[in-house]
């Protein structure tokens, strides 16, 4: 059976010893804060009778979902070697936006920078349609890489289940274990001062920060902070030109905010740290890197389709290219910029959007389901329909996720596949209020 319920719910007071300072500025703000308690996040109906939903996965399945989501994670990095060379980098604002790239040249310079040095980042999920039955992937909807959800679920809340149940083993929840092991990788040898940013007011942005922080800080001997996003500023003298939290200049900077929403709160200051990359981007590292938001952008998906189905048959090169990642072009869903008229089932997503925001569905050219959001006038691409399973005759439906984490055994900018999560909705479509996350069992 593939979804099973045991007798087993989670301890609250044990998890919120996992996030202390999330707990601390709850407590600061008191009866003012937008920050919910833990027990909110993570409620299922079936923790009334004492009771937790679990799905199961073989080692065989396991292994399947890591292949599949390293073969096109690569695919994902390796094809902007083509997207930021000379000869195509014109195509950039075709399938990212033409509006942001153009208002923003400095971004788009700055990251290819990042790409080229090879600047290296810490996370990452994926969602992937899963036929549950057959137990194989079906395609790769997105890469949520820079702002992912669902992280303190699948890594602290997955392993407090199974260790209440006295099976620790039976899981596939190793990214914290293969990012801390992977630290001076990602930070180079020298000793470094890493700030750790977000928003604190959002729940899970703070948790999810807080959990990196400990990683690191648990792992290294460098200087760790953490604070909110806004304590950062950039320090404009000409004897520094470093970014500084509290009067301390670091060299590391985790920030869980979208790189398009950092970009344009850069932009609307004056000046514009942006602007005089140059003079800093050799001394201090962003995780997420830049170059990432071109594989975030659900863009990306359309620039592969484009690459495969037009440029290859002119470009030696690309030809070869798409040869060489022949196993991972089958869970690529073919996705476009303009709709092509034989195109009639399709999902239309914003290419900045988040959280399931503005996502439209399409049957013979008739829209049938939408989300509301916030990305309603964004560029969007449209992508042919590829629709995920369900484990219990239809009452919900799910996509598997898997986390990624650096590689130790791999060139600077390679991942490894480092843990699933399942997330279950009911209803057609993904929806944040209508989705929860889902723990799982491996079974030999």
């Amino acid at each position: 059976m593939r979804k099973i319920t045991l007798n087993v719910v989670p301890d609250y007071d044990q998890l919120e010893d996992d996030c202390p300072r999330t707990t601390a500025i709850a407590a600061l703000h008191g009866d003012q804060t937008p920050l919910t308690p833990l027990q909110d996040e993570f409620v299922f109906p079936e923790n009334q009778s004492g009771q937790t939903p679990f799905y199961t996965f073989t080692r065989e399945e396991v292994k399947a979902l890591n292949i599949a989501s390293e073969q096109v994670y690569n695919l994902l990095a390796d094809s902007l070697d083509f997207l930021f060379s000379a000869k195509y980098r014109h195509l950039i604002p075709e399938f990212y936006g033409k509006e942001f790239i153009q208002a923003y040249p400095e971004f788009v310079d700055y990251a290819i920078y990042t790409f080229q040095n090879e600047h290296e980042a810490i996370y990452g999920r994926f969602d992937i349609a899963y036929d549950f039955e057959q137990g194989k992937v079906l395609g790769f909807y997105e890469g949520n890489l820079d702002t992912p959800t669902m992280y303190y679920d699948s890594v602290v809340m997955q392993h407090h289940l199974l260790t209440r149940l006295g099976r620790e083993q039976a899981q596939y929840n190793l990214h914290q274990e293969n990012l801390a092991k992977n630290i001076r990788k990602v930070l180079g040898p020298q000793e470094k001062r890493i700030a750790f940013l977000c928003d604190t007011n959002i729940t899970e942005d703070c948790i999810t920060t807080e959990l990196l922080f400990h990683t690191f800080n648990d792992h290294c001997d460098d200087i760790v902070l953490f604070s909110d996003i806004n304590q950062l500023r950039y320090d404009f003298s000409a004897s520094r030109n470093k970014w500084v939290l509290d009067e301390i200049e670091v060299d590391v900077i985790f920030t869980l905010y979208p790189w398009e929403d950092m970009v344009a709160d850069l932009y609307a200051d004056s000046p514009n740290p942006l602007t005089e990359w140059q003079k800093w981007a050799g001394k201090t590292r962003f995780l997420e890197p830049a170059w990432r938001w071109f594989i975030s952008n659900k863009g990306v998906w359309a620039w592969l389709t484009y690459l495969k189905d037009v440029l290859a048959a002119d470009d030696p090169a690309l030809a070869q290219f798409v040869h060489e990642n022949e196993a991972a072009w089958q869970y690529v869903i073919p996705s476009y910029m303009d709709k092509p008229p034989w195109l009639k089932n399709y999902v239309r997503k914003p290419l900045q959007g988040r959280m399931s925001n503005n996502i439209g569905f399409y049957e013979n050219d008739q829209l049938t389901h939408e989300t509301e959001g916030f990305y309603a006038e964004d560029d969007c691409i449209y992508q042919a329909v590829c629709p995920t399973t369900s484990a219990d005759g239809g009452h919900t439906r799910a996509i598997v996720c898997t986390w990624l984490a650096p590689w130790d055994q791999g060139l600077p900018l390679d991942m490894e596949s480092s843990g699933i999560a399942v997330r279950e909705f009911t209803g057609e479509v993904l929806k944040v209020k209508h989705e929860r996350f889902m723990p799982h069992i491996v079974t030999d």
